[in-house]
């Protein structure tokens, strides 16, 4: 992994999961880019079929940005300068799906456990905006800029951003 901080580059906000992932999104984008939240249009983009249903999140006021869920937390990212990728795990659910996860995965460096590892994968993916259904992609984490974030006890998180 690169020595780069990627995360200095945006902002990372987490939340109760009980806050609607639109509403949390448009408070995050609000404070970044200092309008009011009700100004902020966000929404959802599938690269694979075009529907606004799921797929990618988006917003308004040129920014770009991510969020996941795992368990009770919610984690959004805002990025003024790229693309952006954020991911959550619950590393005990990670290890328990490990046998289906690891051929997706690819080869872990030595002390790197599982989770921290997928979390790294799954941002890097979301910032490029494709997904696992939309087939495996070749990903070598160790020449992205990602980084580990600090996570709630039990958790990992990891952040993506395009090189400058």
């Amino acid at each position: 992994m690169r020595t780069t901080r990627p995360h200095e580059q945006v902002t990372v906000q987490w939340h109760d999961a009980t806050t609607e992932a639109d509403t949390a999104l448009r408070d995050h984008v609000a404070t970044v880019v200092g309008v009011q939240p009700e100004t902020v249009e966000v929404g959802r983009i599938c690269g694979r079929c075009g529907s606004s249903e799921h797929g990618r999140p988006w917003a308004g006021h040129g920014v770009h940005v991510s969020l996941a869920r795992s368990g009770p937390h919610l984690v959004t990212a805002v990025s003024t300068t790229g693309p952006v990728g954020v991911d959550v795990e619950d590393v005990a659910a990670v290890d328990r799906a490990w046998p289906d996860l690891a051929p997706l995965a690819g080869p872990i460096p030595d002390g790197v456990g599982h989770a921290p590892w997928w979390c790294r994968l799954e941002a890097v993916l979301k910032r490029d905006g494709v997904g696992l259904a939309d087939g495996l992609h070749v990903v070598d984490v160790d020449d992205e800029l990602v980084d580990d974030l600090v996570a709630p006890t039990g958790y990992c998180a990891a952040i993506a951003v395009t090189a400058r």
